[in-house]
């Protein structure tokens, strides 16, 4: 269980916003955390009830090419995971390192051009090695979203891709200055749910 949680919740992640930030300011414009030490924790719940806790913090943050690149270790139910890289710019975030591997396409998560409605897509590089499976992504309104962590102003964010026999389908929230703050997924009849129980910012 541990394990498919622990599989899950890196899907999630790359399944995973809408005014254009500005990278000379501190990060409160961008949804996503952009500060050194920054912390958050969640917990994911499966229909059974079982939860895993999972926490996120932010390790690096430079500039370089007009993005910032930050650096994320996670850890997945008390197991370190390998770190992760994401780029954010005004034009968006896209995960560009994942498990400690960098991605040969970047993974566009979150399309800051983009208003309500509009949609945009991604479709992994496999080499030859196996079928692609292209996700699909919509961006939605501005919501009011309640977690553990608080009430927040957060934009939803639906994704849709193909997995075997199944659709896995996704829905997140994003809020300014925190990042994702909630997400319910659904993969066949399974359904999990994973929410920001606390937010620490970097000093």
């Amino acid at each position: 269980m541990a394990r498919q949680f622990a599989a899950l919740g890196l899907l999630i992640a790359a399944l995973a916003a809408v005014a254009a930030p500005n990278l000379k300011g501190k990060g409160e414009g961008l949804y996503y955390p952009t500060k050194e030490g920054d912390k958050l924790v969640y917990e994911m719940t499966s229909p059974v009830g079982t939860a895993m806790e999972i926490t996120e913090l932010v390790t690096k943050v430079e500039k370089k090419d007009g993005a910032l690149i930050v650096s994320i270790e996670r850890n997945l139910g008390g197991k370190s995971a390998l770190p992760s890289q994401f780029s954010i710019s005004e034009k968006g975030v896209s995960r560009i390192a994942t498990s400690g591997r960098v991605l040969p396409v970047p993974i566009p998560l979150l399309n800051l051009t983009t208003k309500p409605g509009d949609t945009w897509t991604y479709e992994p590089d496999t080499g030859g090695g196996g079928p692609a499976r292209m996700t699909t992504y919509r961006m939605g309104k501005e919501e009011d979203v309640e977690v553990p962590a608080g009430k927040f102003k957060a934009v939803r964010v639906e994704s849709e891709q193909q997995l075997g026999a199944n659709v896995y389908k996704a829905t997140l929230w994003y809020a300014p200055g925190v990042g994702l703050v909630k997400s319910v997924s659904i993969s066949g009849d399974t359904e999990r749910t994973q929410v920001l129980k606390s937010y620490t910012p970097g000093k």
